[in-house]
């Protein structure tokens, strides 16, 4: 006998009972004819069903008996289990496909099937015959038990199995079927909490878990019919007030109904600020997001919207429901619903704002247009009114904030000036990088003109590389517009 050979077969529910005994050694395979013949024809009367289990190995005499023994009362279980089968259609209301109802139906019915235990009590053993057999210098042991059991025992067992299915087989049916009716009835919510419900309490009662495909399967199909449809969305809103966006929650069912008390949650991509992240959908499904304030004005905000349901449960089983939470929560993003709207700052465009840069060189102050030009590019960008001036104020004066400045600046129009001005550190090679390299100090003010107070003030250092020393200053001004505008926020 090859190695590979000894095995033994796994138990069910055992209970010992001592039978009789007869050895024969050989060095060889004993002959059918010399083997007792109930081994191959087991014995049957109307009390007692028989049946024979067998173990090979080279383990100790009593182990083996009792893997054969096991091996008889899993022949019995099997007989049990084949005749405990619930002929039970899971109905499906409407809600689960033709297509994938006879599936889940199977699926179902063995899934209940493989836990079921059997409660194998009163197995006793007959008889039993050994072996000792060398096969290829390896010497092992041959067992084989005859095993009997009554039948009003096997048939006690099948009834409580066939109670258990029964019972477990019309659980699910009623579930389903008020959870479906609660849906079709329009009050979905209540149906998701049912199935919520079921899937939640068959994860904490192990003979239950088999019941959570059946449910979820239920659940994937009825969340995949919400949808969140938009209701009233303003094509722009105020930075400074805000505005409200209205949504409707509906099912489709036959009929497109409003879902009531389902929870969403509002997500806001490409701008910051405060708004509603969660909401309730009222009696008609509708609810609001409510936008009080934006950080920036942009050209396109987005508002993603989605059915807020999570199925925590399923993670906590393991590897064994990850498929089955996937699948949910990809129904559930089926509700999800993208709209846009522009921001702007009506307080920013109501007043005209003006931008002027200057840098020191050579001991004073010079006009840094090509710094303006990206200023005023990037405060357009949020949301500020800007216009250039045809009449500059003196640089010295500017940047020292003379009074004469701000009525020169009125006479034109502007209500606000944002003062950039510059002063540089020496440019230096920097032998590691092989670039010149120059720091500058930077100001920014924002000041309002007509009361001359200064609104906003920051202050800042900024280092900039180029191949080459003329180039260090427009590699200044190309990195510098960005940062500097994030400063007036």
């Amino acid at each position: 006998m090859k190695v590979g050979k000894i095995f033994w077969i796994a138990a069910v529910v055992v209970v010992l009972s001592c039978g009789e005994q007869s050895v024969r050694t050989t060095s060889s395979p004993a002959r059918k004819s010399e083997q007792p013949s109930w081994i191959t024809s087991s014995s049957q009367d109307k009390e007692y069903f028989y049946t024979v289990g067998y173990a090979e190995g080279i383990d100790v005499l009593e182990k083996l008996k009792d893997q054969a023994l096991a091996d008889a009362k899993a022949k019995i279980a099997n007989t049990i289990f084949e005749q405990a089968e619930v002929d039970k259609e899971i109905r499906s209301y409407g809600m689960i496909s033709e297509d994938s109802r006879d599936s889940l139906k199977a699926e179902f019915r063995q899934s209940v099937r493989t836990r079921s235990v059997a409660r194998l009590t009163g197995v006793e053993i007959v008889q039993q015959y050994t072996e000792d057999v060398v096969e290829d210098g390896l010497k092992y042991t041959r067992v084989w038990v005859q095993a009997k059991i009554k039948r009003s025992t096997m048939e006690a067992e099948r009834s409580r199995i066939l109670s258990e299915l029964a019972r477990k087989l019309a659980m699910v049916d009623e579930n389903l079927r008020k959870a479906e009716q609660a849906a079709r009835s329009g009050r979905v919510r209540e149906a998701i909490e049912a199935y919520q419900k079921a899937i939640v309490s068959a994860t904490q009662v192990d003979e239950r878990r088999d019941e959570i495909g059946v449910y979820a399967q239920a659940v994937t199909s009825l969340l995949q019919k919400i949808r969140i449809k938009p209701v009233s969305i303003p094509q722009t809103l105020d930075t400074d007030k805000g505005g409200k966006l209205v949504f409707q929650v509906v099912y489709l069912g036959e009929t497109e109904i409003p879902a009531e008390g389902l929870a969403v949650s509002f997500t806001l991509r490409g701008n910051t600020g405060l708004w509603t992240r969660s909401a309730l959908s009222g009696k008609e499904g509708q609810l609001v997001c409510e936008i009080e304030n934006l950080k920036s004005s942009i050209p396109e905000n987005k508002l993603i919207a989605v059915v807020d349901i999570d199925f925590p449960e399923l993670l906590s089983l393991g590897d064994a429901y990850k498929g089955l939470y996937t699948q949910l929560r990809d129904a559930v993003t089926k509700s999800q619903v993208q709209v846009s709207f522009k921001s702007v700052s009506l307080r920013k465009q109501e007043k005209i704002t003006t931008v002027l840069c200057l840098v020191q060189q050579d001991g004073s102050w010079q006009t840094l247009k090509p710094l303006e030009t990206e200023m005023e590019s990037a405060i357009l960008k949020k949301g500020y009114k800007v216009k250039r001036i045809s009449q500059r104020p003196d640089a010295t004066s500017l940047v020292d904030l003379n009074p004469s400045v701000f009525g020169v600046l009125k006479s034109q129009g502007m209500a606000q000036v944002v003062i950039v001005s510059v002063v540089p550190s020496e440019i230096s090679y920097n032998e590691s990088v092989g670039r010149y390299v120059g720091t500058y100090q930077v100001s920014l003010q924002m000041v309002d003109v007509e009361s001359q107070e200064v609104l906003q003030t920051a202050n800042t250092r900024i280092t900039a590389s180029a191949e080459k020393k003329e180039q260090v200053l427009q590699a200044f001004v190309n990195a510098s517009s960005r940062q500097l505008v994030e400063l007036l926020e």
